[in-house]
């Protein structure tokens, strides 16, 4: 039997064009907006024909077909931020 593979992208294989890449920007938004300590990360796949990934995998968005999203905690969301949302005081 073989094992399954899991990957961490959120959603793969969404295709790369300026609708896609608009509605993505505004989900960050929304979310930024609502104060959640996620945002949604593009890496861009797939690429054209003629070019290749470069170092660690990286493509630029003008090369690739398709974007891939990935969940990741909001930067500036420290561990202070995350104990006053808790209710706690220090």
């Amino acid at each position: 039997m073989l094992k399954k593979t899991y990957y961490t992208h959120l959603v793969n294989q969404i295709p790369n064009n300026v609708l896609m890449r608009f509605l993505i920007r505004q989900v960050n938004k929304a979310m930024k907006n609502a104060d959640s300590q996620w945002h949604l990360v593009s890496r861009y796949r797939k690429p054209i024909k003629g070019q290749k990934y470069g170092n660690c995998g990286s493509l630029q968005r003008r090369y690739a077909r398709r974007i891939s999203l990935y969940l990741e905690e909001r930067p500036c969301y420290t561990r202070d931020k995350r104990i006053e949302l808790a209710g706690f005081q220090q």
